[in-house]
């Protein structure tokens, strides 16, 4: 997900074992991108004045999850009685979600920062960069549902070859990466201006960050 890099291909339904998907470094994509994005030297300073930020917020509550860990050891001595060890567990549980929750504040913040243009533009790199994951890790995903499922061409509804290579779709451009304006939906991730209720408005309504249920590229 833009502006960060994701912690791993399960995400949502595969996500089986509780691992926070809060990333290590929310501007890790704005980054790797800096060129595409065109970022200067202020841009560069403010995403990793930014990312400091967020280090220490995150450092903070890790520290204070690992102190509660210990507390709540089961070899603790004396030992906790029940009210005493869930009142430790849920400030586990707490601090956990707590780092999950931030990640979206801090992902508007880079979006503020980057601006309209910047913004659209990272998501369609982020979009053409999972596509082009994805396309090759088709025939490996194919194989793996195989015994249960099986999968179809978006475009002809045909089904794949498992022990193919994934070609791209007849008749389908690939186009390259484009920045706003072009008005274009890149999958539910909407840039900015795209909602009908904000048409023909001077200001530009907010963007969905995460992608519509149902339309995810991953």
């Amino acid at each position: 997900m833009p502006p960060y890099f994701g912690v791993g291909l399960g995400l949502g339904l595969l996500d089986v074992v509780p691992v926070s998907s809060a990333p290590e470094s929310m501007v890790g994509r704005a980054l790797f991108y800096f060129e595409e994005l065109d970022l200067g030297l202020e841009e560069f300073r403010a995403l990793l004045a930014l990312q400091k930020d967020y280090y220490r917020v995150q450092r903070e509550g890790r520290l204070q999850f690992a102190i509660e860990g210990h507390l709540a050891r089961p070899t603790a001595q004396p030992a906790l009685g029940s009210e005493e060890l869930g009142e430790h567990l849920e400030i586990r549980a707490q601090l956990f979600a707590d780092e999950e929750a931030r990640v979206p504040a801090f992902t508007q913040r880079v979006r503020k920062l980057l601006g309209v243009d910047r913004w659209n533009l990272l998501v369609s790199l982020y979009m053409e960069e999972t596509r082009r994951d994805l396309l090759r890790l088709g025939p490996a995903i194919a194989t793996a549902v195989a015994s249960a499922f099986t999968l179809h061409d978006a475009v002809n509804s045909q089904q794949v070859d498992a022990r193919a290579q994934f070609p791209a779709s007849p008749g389908v451009e690939r186009e390259a990466p484009v920045g706003s304006g072009d008005g274009v939906d890149r999958e539910g991730y909407g840039p900015w201006g795209e909602t009908d209720s904000h048409a023909g408005s001077a200001e530009p309504a907010e963007p969905a960050l995460f992608p519509v249920p149902g339309r995810m590229p991953f």
